[in-house]
């Protein structure tokens, strides 16, 4: 049994495809996933092994905590967000790996993009913010959004990250009906990992369950609840 692998910082989509080859040849089964980009901003290149081990801790800000409060639901897509952000960071802004309840170590909603940027450089487990982005993903928003770096890390930029992922991911197939509700359950889950993949291989685990620091942390039928909402509320 092969065990999960997440690359980041990979330069080129060249070298991005490169690596996922070779990922890829130990293990034929296991699903191996280029994201990021495009250049300049980098790639990171996941191999995915859902027969890994199960026992690992939640690869979030909320590793080790035994419960979970309900989430709090604005209506529509940002409802969603409150329900993804739940799970991920008990839905604090200023949330890091490992600390749901950092508030000043440091106060990410009062640093800008570029300053983020620079707390993540180096770190092992660069995930901060209400909906743990790591450092790739930043980068890839930072591009993507046409953004300075400038611009705070606050809680209305935050929530319009959370939204672009959620449009990378297929959110507005989904809501017209073009993208069924458990294909979009396994994009979504594939962004964050405290959600369930949903369909086969992964069914109750998460994507990234099993690589030694993830592991989904809401059960499938509360999880598909919650996309029905979404459609219902956000949906034309």
């Amino acid at each position: 049994m092969c065990d999960s692998v997440i690359i980041e910082g990979i330069p080129t989509k060249a070298k991005a495809d490169q690596t996922a080859r070779i990922l890829r040849l130990p293990c034929p089964d296991c699903t191996v996933e280029v994201t990021g980009g495009p250049s300049p901003a980098p790639y990171t290149v996941r191999r995915l092994c859902p027969a890994a081990d199960d026992a690992a801790t939640a690869a979030s800000a909320t590793a080790g905590s035994p419960t979970i409060a309900p989430p709090r639901q604005r209506p529509g897509v940002l409802g969603f967000l409150d329900f993804i952000a739940n799970y991920e960071s008990t839905g604090n802004y200023n949330a890091r790996f490992g600390d749901a309840a950092n508030q000043t170590d440091p106060k990410f909603t009062a640093l800008t993009i570029d300053q983020v940027q620079a707390w993540q450089e180096g770190r092992k487990f660069s995930a901060c913010g209400k909906y743990q982005i790591i450092r790739d993903t930043l980068r890839g928003l930072k591009a993507s959004m046409n953004l300075s770096g400038a611009e705070l890390y606050d809680e209305e930029m935050q929530d319009r990250m959370g939204t672009r992922l959620l449009e990378g991911r297929g959110l507005a197939s989904y809501l017209s009906g073009g993208l069924e509700r458990e294909d979009f359950a396994l994009a979504v889950a594939r962004e964050w990992a405290a959600l369930p993949g949903v369909k086969e291989p992964f069914g109750p685990k998460g994507v990234y369950d099993g690589d030694g620091v993830n592991q989904a942390r809401v059960d499938v039928p509360t999880y598909l609840a919650a996309l029905d909402r979404l459609k219902s509320e956000a949906g034309g």
